[in-house]
């Protein structure tokens, strides 16, 4: 008996709407409110556990039991940003609507369309009556936007101790991703000393030493080094401050550093040098003093080309003649959390454009989802089901 149900497969666009038209925009989440909805999707005898954030707020996880302990885990984040500017959409963003094949609002993309796939075949497997060979796991976070709350949850439950590989169903265009960047928030703020704008000597220049501060930061990272699927290191300034009057020299500055770091650069070397030019330059530079403060570390992650995840899930997209495609990701997923409590391999593989997250006019094609549930359940088949 073959797993894929096209009955269920073509319904992945009315699970998708569903999914879309319940609010679980950030900051208030609600993603309990969802976590019911997609609880009573399954039959109640199906293993289940709902993890209370606490403020209406949870995540889920369901489990499919197998034979043997171990298997296999899809996890994909419920919560989604904020709308933006609402009148500037082509349609609501809670409305859901499917024109021309294509399916509008906030987190259809990113990601409650690689939800939808998952739940898809979730369903497909407990509508088959068979047991898979080893546990299956679908995992719906919350929070995975602002702190990651949900997953960190997850992971501490211990639910996922046994778990040797993991889908994150994060929009890929239906390509493999093998890895994601690193993300290190930082913000500096340098103290120096008050001084007439006419007796800069008299003074430490607080904008100046940030500045200076900036460009040995610079200097110090490797941002050269080019990775195949993901460039280079990157370094942005996103915030600046400092300054009270133009004939005051300033004794405050602050800034923001959003810092993408290659897998070959961890962020607690980022960190550790980050540190050390502050150190440097207080002892160069009486009455100065600069702290750091990490305001975000999500690490790098990878996956080899040569993984058994990787080439069977090659073999499975041969199997429905869709292109074997692989894809760096630079933005962060549930998988940089989840690599702190384990090395088990992962792909990053889910319907939709990453360029469409958290844009107006969001939105995927429905024919994309049908096709993560038919990969999601097509490898399940092969790599999870006996004979």
């Amino acid at each position: 008996m073959s797993l894929l149900q096209e009955d269920k497969i073509r319904n992945c666009g009315l699970v998708t709407q569903m999914l879309v038209s319940t609010n679980t925009s950030q900051p208030a989440g609600n993603e309990a409110d969802l976590v019911r909805k997609i609880s009573a999707l399954f039959p109640e005898h199906l293993y289940r556990r709902i993890i209370d954030h606490g403020n209406n707020r949870a995540s889920l996880i369901l489990r499919i039991d197998g034979k043997n302990r171990g298997g296999l885990a899809f996890v994909g984040h419920i919560d989604t940003v904020a709308f933006g500017e609402e009148k500037a959409w082509k349609y609501p963003p809670l409305e859901a609507r499917i024109q021309d094949g294509v399916l509008y609002g906030r987190g259809a993309a990113d990601m409650k369309s690689g939800v939808a796939a998952m739940i898809t075949a979730a369903q497909c497997v407990v509508a088959s009556g068979c047991t898979p060979l080893e546990d299956l796991y679908f995992c719906f976070t919350a929070d995975e936007e602002a702190g990651g709350t949900g997953v960190l949850a997850v992971m501490q439950s211990r639910e996922l101790a046994c778990v040797r590989e993991f889908i994150i169903a994060e929009p890929s265009q239906l390509k493999m991703g093998l890895c994601e960047k690193g993300a290190l928030w930082l913000r500096v703020h340098v103290e120096g000393q008050l001084a007439h704008g006419s007796r800069p000597q008299v003074g430490v220049n607080a904008v100046e030493c940030l500045i200076e501060y900036r460009c040995r930061l610079q200097s110090a990272v490797d941002t050269n080094t080019r990775h195949p699927l993901l460039d280079t290191t990157t370094i942005s300034t996103t915030g600046f401050h400092g300054g009270i009057m133009t004939n005051i020299i300033p004794a405050q500055a602050w800034m923001e550093l959003d810092i993408r770091t290659l897998p070959s650069l961890s962020n607690a070397r980022v960190i550790e040098i980050a540190r050390k030019i502050g150190e440097e330059m207080e002892r160069t530079h009486n009455h100065l003093h600069i702290h750091i403060e990490v305001l975000n570390d999500r690490i790098p992650v990878e996956t080899a080309q040569d993984a058994p995840i990787v080439q069977r899930m090659r073999k499975t997209l041969e199997s429905l003649s869709l292109p074997c495609e692989t894809k760096g990701m630079y933005f962060y997923t549930d998988m940089s959390q989840i690599a702190l409590y384990t090395h088990a391999p992962f792909l990053i593989l889910g319907p939709g454009d990453d360029k469409q997250a958290h844009v107006t006019d969001e939105h995927v094609t429905v024919r994309d989802i049908e096709a993560a549930a038919r990969i999601y359940t097509a490898y399940i088949e092969q790599y999870y089901m006996g004979e």
